[in-house]
């Protein structure tokens, strides 16, 4: 039991001040984990095209999207890409490609996909939860 494996239930009968630690436990889990849906962390091509008439190599996108969620979330959390401005974005992906082994191609294609999905997020959330996206 990973509560057991962490000191917050030190005996398998889980009585008195045992069961308070690991309720408060699974309330910092359950709290601490945010709200945010995959699209409002790093929306997907289809979405935003749908949405913005977000245009582009749509290839090249999707290969910077499936690297954000796939070689930057195996050793951190996935970002709100909004979360950043652009010009942090590039600094953290000059310096991360190193770790990753990212090729030019592969580095280009997550900037790509960076600034578009930061440039959707950043106006989806200019209009507000009930707003109509701009078609450009």
């Amino acid at each position: 039991m990973a509560l057991k494996a962490f000191g917050f239930i030190k005996n398998d009968s889980c009585s008195g001040n045992h069961t308070s630690r690991a309720v408060i436990f699974l309330y910092l889990c359950l709290t601490m984990t945010g709200c945010l849906t995959l699209e409002e962390i790093a929306p997907s091509i289809g979405m935003m095209q749908t949405t913005a008439g977000i245009s582009g190599d749509s290839a090249e996108l999707e290969l910077g999207r499936s690297l954000y969620l796939g070689t930057c979330i195996k050793c951190h959390v996935a970002e709100p890409i909004d979360g950043y401005t652009k010009a942090e974005w590039l600094v953290i992906n000059a310096d991360m490609a190193p770790e990753s082994n990212l090729t030019d191609a592969e580095l280009g294609a997550l900037n790509l996909y960076v600034f578009v999905a930061h440039d959707y997020l950043t106006a989806k959330k200019k209009l507000g939860a009930e707003g109509e996206m701009l078609v450009r």
